[in-house]
């Protein structure tokens, strides 16, 4: 399993191409660090090809001589809205610059690369690129009030009720914190009335906002909302 460039790089020169040949070119592209150091499309490597050497090589030409660094599980690949999204797989997002991993402000590239709560890219992933943004935010926020039902064992509650006894900084059953001190209550209120405001305002399916919502950049806002209030209840601890 390639870990590193130094290992990526070793590898790359094992494998035999004729000289000059695409397949030739692209390698050498990549050692030198000019392609696949963030997520990238066949049109736009095409693209720096063109820029370094001068050869016009049309972006599915560049699919198909790419398929062979992938068959050796060097680089990887996604089709993403029809598009060949290449990238390497070793390649850590909070290492690189932000600008590059969020390139184009490409919103299924930056779905992809997002460390959303699993649970989330589970039951919002296909309505977010299919571009059924509401529906994705709304089942992101109805599995919230799953999630918080759930762990604290309030099967009779839902929504706001839900969420104010189940964070209630006086009684709570799901504590973000021991609740020892004033600034504890504090935190633990804070976050009471977000995971009150996230049923009343975004679960709510009459929401004009989430209901006309066609803008993807948002729409994405809203599911990384979700996953952090997600990731929050993993690490509640439920009072004995």
């Amino acid at each position: 399993m390639i870990r590193n460039f130094k290992e990526l790089e070793e590898k790359l020169k094992t494998l035999k191409f004729k000289k000059d040949s695409i397949s030739d070119v692209l390698r050498e592209l990549i050692i030198e660090k000019e392609i696949l150091s963030t997520y990238m499309t066949s049109k736009e490597i095409s693209e720096i090809v063109f820029t370094k050497t001068g050869r016009k090589i049309p972006p599915k030409d560049i699919s198909f001589y790419l398929r062979s660094f992938h068959k050796n599980k060097l680089i990887n690949c996604k089709e993403i809205e029809g598009k060949a999204i290449w990238f390497l797989p070793w390649l850590n997002p909070e290492i690189t610059k932000k600008d590059e991993i969020y390139k184009d402000n490409d919103p299924y590239v930056i779905f992809e690369a997002l460390k959303l709560h699993p649970e989330i890219k589970k039951v919002s992933g296909s309505l977010f690129k299919t571009g059924h943004y509401s529906p994705s935010i709304f089942e992101a926020f109805k599995l919230v009030n799953i999630y918080v039902r759930k762990k604290s064992g309030l099967k009779d509650k839902d929504g706001t009720d839900l969420m104010h006894s189940a964070f209630n900084e006086n009684n709570p059953i799901l504590m973000l914190n021991p609740l020892k001190s004033l600034y504890d209550k504090d935190e633990q209120q804070g976050f009471r009335f977000i995971f009150v405001g996230s049923m009343q305002g975004i679960r709510n399916p009459k929401a004009h906002e989430i209901k006309e919502l066609k803008d993807p950049q948002k729409a994405l806002e809203y599911l990384s909302l979700a996953s952090l209030l997600l990731k929050i209840v993993d690490d509640c601890k439920k009072k004995k």
